[in-house]
């Protein structure tokens, strides 16, 4: 198909036939978009073409100089030589420029910072979505990143202590409920953060950890004395229902403190004599959800401290009529991520 347009159609000093041809080869050229082997001749400015040898449609640029390639024929892709070119300052919103007037580009998705457009080989990762984070083991405040509206928040409430061995051995504290939640911090430019303290020995319950009023992770509760019986463990912290807040990720109770119980009897030779001892070890410490660490170990003695934030103590054994306190429970705390 012909490639070239007749201009000054229909000239009156040639006759009809020719006219009336050429007319027809103006309109067969147009309605193929200029398409054949070579490019056309004579381009002006705004003219589309499709060079059926490279497979390439474009258009002609404003100044008449060349082609604007904008798509490949043959494997039905846009064409984009350079992401740089193609994304400009004009096409992009002001948020998203650099606010340095000579680098045009695109923010970093995740940061305040900016990256010029280098190729077509930008690619997101994790990392530059949640690349920043903030880690509260102590009371606090977070104050909101520039140009962020939303945080991740992940927080376990304090652990319960160990009940104290008395007649029998205590139980174990409960740990804290560990929660995640998308936080919507539009209108805020901080907010307070609570830790929940560790459950004092012995049977103290661990306290609430808070992200403002935006998110409660609950303590875990203090584990049982030895008085009578056998004893039970801390519950722990309670679970929230994410059918109360959609924006809720995951919540996940507490592990509940192991229960003490009742002497058991072992002879022991010692120094030519036989001795009569009864002993018993208190109950093992609640361990939080997703490996914030595990419980304190129950022992014949004094009930151990719990290992990892949110954890909770051990209860206090009994031991040949001696009685031992319960192991204090844990803190718990914060991470922020954005």
């Amino acid at each position: 198909m012909t490639q070239a347009f007749t201009d000054g159609i229909p000239d009156w000093t040639h006759v009809t036939e020719l006219n009336v041809q050429q007319m027809r080869n103006n309109f067969a050229t147009l309605k193929s978009s200029f398409s054949g082997n070579n490019d056309p001749p004579d381009p002006v400015a705004g003219m589309t073409r499709l060079n059926t040898s490279s497979h390439r449609y474009g258009i002609r640029n404003e100044t008449n100089t060349a082609y604007q390639e904008m798509w490949n024929t043959a494997n039905n892709k846009p064409i984009i030589t350079n992401l740089s070119n193609e994304i400009t300052a004009v096409m992009l919103h002001s948020s998203l420029k650099s606010p340095a007037a000579s680098v045009e580009g695109l923010r970093k998705l995740g940061t305040g910072a900016t990256d010029a457009c280098a190729g077509n080989d930008v690619r997101l990762t994790l990392s530059h979505i949640f690349k920043n984070k903030q880690i509260f083991t102590s009371n606090g405040t977070f104050y909101r990143p520039a140009n962020y509206t939303h945080v991740i928040v992940i927080a376990v409430g304090g652990g319960g202590a160990g009940g104290a061995g008395q007649a029998y051995s205590g139980g174990g504290g409960g740990a804290g409920e560990v929660i995640c939640k998308v936080v919507n911090l539009s209108g805020y430019s901080s907010v307070a953060v609570t830790i929940g303290a560790a459950g004092a020995a012995s049977g103290g319950n661990g306290g609430n950890t808070t992200f403002g009023s935006l998110l409660t992770a609950h303590g875990g509760s203090g584990g049982d004395s030895g008085l009578s019986g056998v004893t039970r463990g801390g519950a722990g912290g309670a679970r929230t229902l994410i059918s109360s807040d959609t924006d809720i990720l995951f919540s996940m109770e507490g592990g509940r403190g192991g229960g003490g119980g009742k002497y058991s009897e072992e002879w022991i030779w010692s120094g030519g004599s036989l001795y009569n001892y009864d002993h018993v070890r208190g109950g093992h410490g609640g361990s939080p959800a997703m490996g914030f660490d595990i419980g304190a170990t129950g022992i014949q003695g004094t009930g151990s401290s719990g290992s990892g934030y949110g954890s909770g103590g051990s209860g206090g054994g009994y031991s040949a009529g001696s009685q031992y306190s319960g192991g204090a429970g844990r803190p718990g705390m914060v991470i922020v991520r954005w």
